[in-house]
């Protein structure tokens, strides 16, 4: 049961995520990064007028796709501390 799970056991997987480091890595990922883009805004019928919920957005990538395939209102949350970077990121772009 998850309620059984000590929070330390939480705080050390969330604290790999708050590292800038990890991110960098995934976004220089060309081939996946522009794959999730495509996906998502070749798709923009799925998206249109909708509510998302970005779980884990981490920089707030795929949550910025997403707005800008025409989703009504987008939700980014993350655990750790890389959701401050993900608020800047997307202030930086208009799309708050």
């Amino acid at each position: 049961c998850v309620s059984d799970v000590p929070l330390e056991s939480d705080e050390g997987y969330f604290s790999t995520y708050a590292h800038f480091g990890i991110h960098y890595d995934m976004l220089s990922d060309k081939v996946r990064t522009e794959s999730y883009r495509d996906a998502i805004l070749r798709n923009t019928e799925t998206f249109k007028d909708k509510t998302v919920l970005d779980l884990g957005c981490g920089t707030g990538i795929l949550s910025m796709f997403s707005a800008k395939a025409g989703a009504k209102k987008v939700y980014a949350l993350d655990q750790s501390e890389v959701i401050y970077h993900a608020m800047d990121i997307i202030r930086e772009n208009n799309l708050d």
